[in-house]
């Protein structure tokens, strides 16, 4: 073995499993150096830029990555939603200059210019940006629903071991189910009928104590329905990407489900069986309910380490009511023309 590989294995052993991961994509020269936090978020499409971002910056702070500033950016802008943004200002300029320009009973006299307002009823935008997104939400939810059944369904079962059996019978879950496969994984999912599933390797790799931590922390996430509402949070932010604060509510929420579900474990079993469970299950991030999920906060939790209430960035703030803004004004513009259209 290697020396660079002997660094990897000991950093890996010393990191969280997603600081471990990063590093190990740059330590293979995955990712070029030097590089920015978009060229990891390339390779690790699942995961969101605010939560690669700051494990990027956390790592620079354990000093195993420098950091060269390169201008200030309030809010990094992706393609998509840099066209939605230039759409949602276009039209509702172009409305604009048009009602200025034209004069009633010219060639554009359709619109109303005079006696009376081009913008209609004052309720009529903001109601349709609240239903438009609605249906969007509920037709994104559809979709995420019967995405993750037919996932589930083609994962391959295997009959629970009775070391599973045992386990899942002193804490009380009726619904578990084993999958075969050799990482340690465990999760909740199921959005009407919340079912814990856990791999073979993860029921092999964890003490009786280990596997119980696990399935209480499970067990937490579908008591409470977990399942359901990370894939409606996960619609929202999906369908509102012009308001990020959605997507860090959303990303905040998820954290917090994780460490609720971490204190019912702890209380059922203790500390160091959580501790030892969150070891061993070091596998991937799934965007699911996984016991793997934030694991670098939990960690903090469990050494009885200062968690802050995160505050969402000002800038964040202000890109929402930039783009609720124009959101508004479309739907506005977009009114005017269709209560021009019917007179």
């Amino acid at each position: 073995m290697t020396r660079r590989n002997d660094q990897l294995v000991r950093a890996m052993a010393l990191l969280g499993p997603l600081e471990g991961r990063l590093m190990k994509l740059i330590w293979d020269g995955r990712v070029r150096e030097p590089f920015i936090v978009r060229d990891v978020v390339a390779l690790t499409p699942e995961l969101a830029y605010t939560t690669v971002m700051t494990t990027l910056n956390r790592l620079a702070d354990k000093g195993l990555l420098n950091v060269t500033k390169m201008g200030s950016h309030a809010l990094a802008m992706t393609g998509r939603r840099l066209a939605l943004v230039a759409g949602l200002a276009a039209v509702p300029i172009a409305c604009l200059s048009t009602v200025v320009s034209c004069q009633s009973g010219g060639a554009c006299g359709w619109i109303p210019t005079q006696g009376t307002s081009w913008w209609p009823a004052g309720y009529v935008p903001p109601l349709l940006v609240v239903l438009a997104p609605a249906l969007a939400w509920a037709l994104t939810f559809g979709l995420v629903a019967s995405r993750t059944k037919r996932e589930l369904a083609r994962l391959p079962r295997v009959p629970p071991p009775p070391k599973l059996v045992r386990a899942a019978k002193r804490v009380g879950l009726d619904r578990v189910e084993c999958v075969r496969g050799a990482s340690p994984v465990a999760f909740c999912a199921g959005i009407v009928r919340p079912t814990v599933f856990i791999s073979e390797g993860a029921v092999a790799g964890l003490a009786d104590s280990e596997l119980l931590a696990v399935l209480h922390h499970e067990a937490e996430h579908a008591r409470r329905h977990e399942p359901l509402w990370r894939a409606a949070r996960t619609s929202a932010a999906e369908v509102l990407t012009f308001l990020p604060i959605v997507s860090w509510w959303s990303e905040r929420q998820m954290a917090l489900s994780e460490l609720t579900a971490d204190a019912a474990a702890e209380r059922r079993v203790g500390r160091s069986a959580l501790a030892g469970a969150l070891l061993v299950m070091t596998a991937l991030a799934i965007p699911l309910a996984a016991f793997v999920g934030h694991a670098e906060l939990r960690a903090r939790r469990l050494l009885g380490m200062r968690i802050d209430e995160p505050k969402a960035p000002r800038a964040v703030w202000a890109a929402s009511f930039v783009y609720s803004w124009l959101a508004v004004s479309l739907a506005g513009c977009l009114s005017a023309v269709l209560v021009a259209l019917t007179r």
